[in-house]
């Protein structure tokens, strides 16, 4: 029995020797490449850091597509509208490319994104029209024979509330031209508006405590009641006057409850973030976006809460270095690409998407391959198509 007990405590020792000599690099390959499928760009980096043999992990290979009910599907993508090749999406979680759509028609126009759904002319001289580029879900608008600086869309066109706000091109200096569509509308309605100031719309607008808010070139906002358009709007000179001369592009979005300008510059690409005082109606600097993320596109801006602890307090911008994304961070003032080789304070050397734009996913379970919740009106186009 003494013999027993002294090679049972033996085999425990043994065992409990084998436990420590046990390291995180003898974890199972396959184990560690699920892992590794499951991070974020930013953090492969670091995972790779760890020990050589992880430094080592593949990772499966990915999808053509994520699937419509994955986390990644539903954070926000940006969609490259190639007028020569097939659309693509581009995924920051992943620093991937995927194919969601064919080859765009020539002369293909895009508006605004939102809700996951694109506003754009589809081929020249077409009706305006919504896409969802991934169900790939189409329906025609009412015609509109108007050339627009800027349109924006407020609420999904699955709801059958939607109203979407166009600025139209016009050459006369004090005069500008509204455009607004309601669901169920079979034309637009057009109204022009006599203002005494020179006032150039340079980004979608944003519904703002039951108000349209706009930004120009000049970084002046103008404010639009949606009830009384026909009034005009109350513009506003928000900016500082040295700065307004060397702003190179601008951006307007809803952070929880402010509203926050992006203004990138001309010389050295440098960012400047701003939100806006309510009471004096001027922008003023704002140094951290806390745990938010800022998507920045010409047609498509938003706000959302960090999906990664490392994507809090930075904006990503339509620019990629070599194929790697990249992002600003507001921490160290430098952009970064998402491989880790790239970090500047200023843009030179990234190359930009002009025809990209920000898209949030709104997967859900119950929509069919075929369906649309809320479906469109009878006298409007719909139509599914697809590749």
């Amino acid at each position: 029995m003494a013999e027993a007990s002294v090679a049972s405590s033996s085999c425990d020792d043994e065992e409990e020797n084998r436990e420590i000599d046990t390291s995180w690099s003898d974890l199972p390959s396959d184990l560690l490449s699920l892992i590794l499928s499951n991070l974020a760009a930013a953090d492969v980096f670091a995972f790779k850091a760890v020990c050589k043999s992880w430094k080592q992990v593949i990772p499966p290979p990915l999808p053509l597509s994520p699937s419509p009910n994955s986390l990644f599907f539903a954070s926000p993508s940006l969609i490259c509208c190639l007028k020569s090749d097939s659309t693509k999406m581009f995924h920051p979680l992943h620093n991937k490319f995927y194919h969601v759509m064919g080859t765009l028609p020539q002369e293909s126009v895009l508006h605004c994104s939102k809700y996951g759904w694109l506003l754009m002319n589809w081929g020249r001289g077409s009706h305006p029209c919504f896409i969802d580029p991934f169900r790939r879900i189409r329906f025609r608008l009412p015609s509109c024979n108007h050339n627009f600086l800027t349109m924006s869309f407020f609420s999904r066109p699955s709801s059958l509330n939607w109203t979407i706000v166009g600025i139209v091109e016009c050459e006369d200096f004090g005069t500008n031209v509204i455009a607004t569509l309601k669901s169920g509308e079979k034309s637009w309605r057009i109204c022009q508006c006599e203002t005494r100031r020179y006032f150039r719309v340079s980004c979608p607008p944003v519904l703002f405590q039951g108000m349209y808010y706009f930004l120009d070139i000049k970084g002046k906002v103008g404010i639009l009641d949606p009830e009384h358009i026909e009034n005009g709007w109350k513009i506003f000179d928000s900016l500082k006057c040295r700065l307004r001369r060397f702003v190179r592009k601008r951006f307007m979005v809803r952070v929880d409850e402010q509203l926050v300008a992006v203004f990138v510059t001309h010389a050295e690409r440098k960012v400047r973030v701003m939100k806006l005082n309510l009471l004096s109606m001027v922008w003023e600097p704002l140094q951290d976006l806390g745990d938010n993320t800022l998507y920045l596109s010409s047609s498509g801006s938003f706000a959302r809460a960090a999906l990664t602890k490392s994507m809090a307090n930075t904006i990503y911008f339509p620019m990629f270095f070599e194929n790697s994304g990249v992002f600003y961070s507001l921490k160290t003032g430098k952009y970064h690409s998402l491989d880790g080789k790239f970090c500047c304070r200023n843009s030179y050397g990234l190359t930009e998407r002009e025809f990209g734009t920000w898209v949030q996913p709104t997967a859900k379970k119950e929509l069919g391959k075929r369906r649309i919740v809320n479906p469109p009106p009878p006298d409007h186009d719909l139509k599914i198509y697809w590749n």
